[in-house]
């Protein structure tokens, strides 16, 4: 039997609430590092995982569920948009609808709040805005061990460029030296002979 193609409200439910559980990987919000793109990619392989093991609906990649989750997020946007824009009226144009929970909750996930004007409509999510506080601490000071790196490499440069320095002007002292000796050793064999 074939694959499911249609996803089923069962794995909705569940990358909603996913999402809603990590909204760094809602928001795309891991930034162009490879850590964060690694991080990010093993997410959506347990995300992935999760969804294809649900009994009912469809089997796809995690890039597949990324891109799916991508459409969906711009599809809600838009609508919310559409809603905010006529105030959920037809006004003679065609009608916008309503926003369904579902909806409502993603909307909140990405950050695009009060679109029907009805703040109890609106789900807060406190622990996301502080796992962004953490991730953004987080860059901060990788940010700061890399420049402490790149200042350390370059201060041990800057040594070796001077201990370099110091071994040619011992070289070359040391050949003036030599040079003097042989001056010197001449000198002597002349007078002698």
């Amino acid at each position: 039997m074939p694959a499911a193609r249609k996803i089923a409200q069962g794995q909705l439910e569940c990358l909603v609430g996913w999402m809603q559980s990590n909204p760094l990987v809602a928001r795309g919000a891991f930034l162009n590092t490879p850590q964060g793109k690694q991080r990010a990619g093993a997410l959506w392989e347990e995300l992935a995982s999760r969804l294809n093991a649900m009994p009912v609906g469809c089997t796809k990649s995690a890039k597949e569920w990324r891109q799916y989750w991508g459409d969906l997020k711009c599809k809600v946007k838009k609508k919310g948009a559409a809603i905010r824009q006529h105030g959920g009226g037809t006004g003679g144009g065609p009608p916008c609808g309503i926003l369904t929970p579902l909806e409502e909750r993603i909307l909140c996930i990405i950050g695009v709040q009060n679109v029907t004007g009805i703040e109890s409509v609106r789900i807060p999510f406190d622990m996301g805005d502080d796992v962004l506080e953490l991730e953004k601490r987080r860059v901060a000071l990788e940010e700061r061990r890399l420049a402490l790196e790149e200042r350390r490499l370059e201060q041990k440069q800057r040594f070796e460029e001077r201990w370099l320095a110091l071994e040619e002007r011992r070289f070359e002292d040391e050949q003036r030296w030599r040079h003097d000796i042989l001056d010197t050793l001449k000198g002597i064999a002349e007078t002698l002979f």
